[in-house]
Formats: C-alpha cells, structure tokens, sequence
C-alpha cells in the first residue's frame, strides 16, 4: 500500500487501497475476508455507489478507488471488522464520498435506494437537510 496523502479522516485506521471492481465485484457477500479483516459487502452504501455510479450527483466529482479502513475505538474488536470508504484524490487531497439522502431522512425521506443518491463529503455537508437532486451548482473541491 502506498503513502496515503492528504487528510486523515479523524478516528479511522487505513488498511488497504482497493479498485472499485475488486471491492463492488463482491457485493452481497455478508462477511467478505480481507487479509485479517472482515468486511460485511451487503450494505445498502455499496449497493448506492453500484446503482448510482461513483460521480457525485451535486458536483459531478468522481470517485477512483476505496480504503478499507476500520474505526480506531474498534481496537479491541474481536471480529477485526473493517469497511470500505469510496475516495476521489484532488491534487494530494482525498475526498470521501457518501450515499445521501435525497429527500432528507429528517424531512421524512425514507433509506430506499430511490432516494439514495452518491454524493462527495462536501456537497453532502453544503445540501444538509435540503433537497437538492443532480445537477446542482457546486464545483468540484479544489
């Protein structure tokens, strides 16, 4: 694995850098092995990224790999498990991406894959509870 660059997300240990294939290939297994980690591949997030595809639908930034990365307060963790983060790297930066709410769950959305939708970090954290479908006019993070 090489150098990792840019910010590290606060709390998280990464453990690995995968292609979109190697880890969306596998989805629906419950628990996938990765080298001493455990992975459960049946989550509605990889299902969002599979069926909405890896650019976020506010900014149309797109995604490139993932980090199997685990939570650092799951140091004791008797199952080793760990999850896989959805990244785009701007220049020596990386950037997290999502599966978002369209009509916010606290706007009474429901967590249907219809109104899931990929977003990156940042224009998850701008949307907040609005709704706001693709085409908004965000630019990538620079």
């Amino acid at each position: 694995m090489g150098r990792r660059r840019g910010k590290k997300r606060a709390g998280t240990q990464t453990l690995g850098r995968f292609s979109i294939p190697e880890v969306l290939d596998h989805f629906g297994d419950y628990d996938r092995v990765y080298g001493d980690w455990v992975v459960n591949m049946a989550s509605d997030r990889y299902l969002t990224f599979m069926v909405r595809g890896y650019r976020c639908a506010s900014c149309g930034l797109e995604a490139t790999f993932f980090l199997l990365q685990k939570n650092r307060h799951q140091e004791t963790n008797p199952q080793n498990r760990a999850h896989f983060n959805l990244y785009a790297e701007v220049g020596d930066r990386l950037v997290l991406f999502t599966k978002d709410h369209i009509h916010p769950k606290a706007k009474g959305g429901k967590s249907t894959l219809e109104n899931y939708q990929t977003m990156c970090a940042p224009c998850n954290v701008r949307k907040m509870d609005t709704v706001k479908e693709t085409g908004s006019e965000h630019t990538p993070p620079a």
